[in-house]
């Protein structure tokens, strides 16, 4: 199955390549990574310069078109303009298009056709480590959803309740893995499994087993003390430590 994405990308390269609005294409994600599996999405980036995109847009379908026929394509603007794609034979891919100054240096870049190096410098400045900005965020944000968590746990709205302590583990993995492996912290969740030591990673287990309706304070008791046990260096490091730590203090003694 590895072999099949292989297969996917080569082919949609082999396309896009003859585009004449296409300056580069690369890919993101785990297959960029080498970290893909028979159950990844492809993440494929198509640079276009800005004075084309207009023109290139419509032309990708008959791209991805090239590999299969499709069940379900969706056409969205996010963080720019992306075609989801989902194959009769289930595979997703997600592509993108990007002119040269929109190209962000977060996450690994695989180049896969660069005539003129214009890739060359920006892949090397890849990172998924956190700013100092996104770790005060990831603090901040931890911390806000256990006090948004309170209101609700008070109301006695149990769904809500547990969709905001979901939205603020969401955010201490982050916190927790700038501490513990900041190369990988921008992939949160997702990557805590293969990126935490032993101990740290069975009292995350621990946390979400107990995320239900029925055992929600359970789970937020169990948080707030991981998040207590990690606070001295939490405080140490995060840039504005007195933004978040009054609300902090406070609303650890109302969740413990």
């Amino acid at each position: 199955m590895h072999l099949k994405l292989d297969h996917v990308v080569e082919v949609l390269l082999e396309s896009l390549k003859d585009d004449q609005y296409i300056e580069a294409i690369f890919l993101r994600g785990s297959m960029a990574r080498n970290e893909h599996d028979e159950f990844s999405d492809i993440d494929i980036y198509c640079v276009v310069n800005e004075e084309n995109v207009e023109a290139f847009l419509p032309n990708r379908t008959k791209h991805i078109e090239t590999y299969k026929k499709t069940l379900f394509v969706d056409d969205i603007y996010i963080i720019a303009p992306q075609l989801l794609v989902v194959y009769e034979d289930l595979i997703h891919i997600d592509l993108f298009t990007v002119t040269p100054s929109e190209i962000i240096n977060k996450d690994t870049m695989k180049i896969l056709f660069d005539p003129n190096g214009i890739l060359i410098a920006k892949q090397k400045n890849t990172t998924l480590s956190l700013t100092p900005l996104e770790f005060q965020d990831a603090v901040d944000d931890t911390v806000w959803f256990l006090y948004q968590y309170y209101w609700s746990a008070q109301r006695g709205n149990e769904i809500w309740s547990v969709h905001l302590l979901r939205n603020s583990l969401e955010h201490f993995a982050k916190v927790l893995l700038h501490k513990y492996y900041p190369e990988r912290a921008l992939l949160g969740l997702k990557t805590l499994s293969n990126s935490l030591p032993t101990d740290p990673l069975h009292e995350i287990v621990d946390i979400m087993n107990c995320m239900s309706l029925v055992t929600h304070e359970m789970a937020v008791k169990k948080l707030v003390t991981f998040f207590e046990n990690e606070s001295h260096w939490i405080f140490e490091n995060v840039p504005n430590k007195e933004k978040i730590k009054p609300l902090w203090e406070k609303i650890k003694d109302l969740l413990q």
